[in-house]
């Protein structure tokens, strides 16, 4: 009997690095994490002209090294400009900004794609060891349904500090 090959939905980035990603799957792989400090935002980017700022701006990571995710060099001096979850920009030179933007001083660290664990036993007590190591997303295959399902939904409402449970 031929074997049925298992069609599969398409993972790829956009082919246009200024197209915003869509659905909350791909903002989640593209997590950035602070190598040092557990800083999960998500990474999708838009184009700053001539130094405006985008308005919806409420944290900023001024000085910070980032790796160019098509050629893989770490570039430094970088300022992240996000909003919630979402990058706004990254920015070759610092910017002045509002007094009501958070500004996180990036010297010596790295901004790094959010970490993906797809084969783990999920208990709770490790949630806070994965975020520490910059795993943003889990997927479990060892434990019961419900018991998945409740850490799950502990995750979504924010009583469990945890990466995404998938």
């Amino acid at each position: 009997m031929p074997r049925r090959r298992r069609r599969g939905r398409d993972h790829t980035a956009p082919s246009d690095p200024n197209e915003q990603p869509k659905g909350r799957a791909w903002s989640r792989r593209a997590a950035l994490v602070g190598a040092a400090g557990g800083l999960g935002v998500a990474a999708t980017t838009a184009v700053v002209h001539a130094g405006v700022l985008p308005s919806r701006v409420t944290l900023a990571v001024r000085d910070v090294g980032v790796v160019d995710g098509v050629s893989g060099r770490r570039e430094t001096g970088k300022t992240v400009l996000l909003n919630g979850e979402r990058i706004e920009a990254v920015l070759d030179e610092p910017v002045a900004l509002p007094e009501v933007v958070t500004l996180i001083d990036g010297t010596g660290l790295t901004l790094m794609p959010g970490l993906i664990d797809t084969h783990v036993h999920f208990q709770d007590w490790m949630a806070p060891v994965f975020l520490r190591f910059g795993v943003t997303t889990v997927r479990d295959v060892g434990n019961t349904v419900g018991m998945i399902l409740d850490a799950r939904q502990r995750e979504r409402r924010g009583t469990l500090l945890a990466p995404r449970i998938v």
